[in-house]
């Protein structure tokens, strides 16, 4: 089987490294900076219009969507996911 990693966020000097054999695309290399406060474990992504809408369609596997319909809302909980401007990563709020 293939690891996919499709639309993630990965923050650090490691995060590429991180995809080596993945079928991966859509994905960002940030800095600890680009999050709103990973110090009090806010990982929501400041305003960046470079990534507005450069999530790509993920696709399916066998059978079922990856397309996500739910979002993370900080703190601890989900919300329905916006279709408008999809970006990578587990949120689609930008600060």
């Amino acid at each position: 089987d293939v690891f996919r990693a499709i639309n993630n966020v990965l923050v650090g000097n490691a995060g590429a490294a991180s995809l080596v054999g993945a079928e991966s695309a859509g994905n960002v290399v940030l800095v600890r900076g680009d999050l709103r406060d990973p110090d009090n474990a806010d990982y929501r992504l400041r305003r960046h219009d470079r990534l507005a809408g450069k999530a790509i369609d993920p696709g399916a596997a066998n059978g079922q969507s990856l397309l996500a319909t739910q979002e993370y809302a900080h703190p601890r909980n989900t919300q329905p996911r916006s279709d408008a401007l999809r970006t990578p990563g587990a949120l689609e709020a930008l600060d």
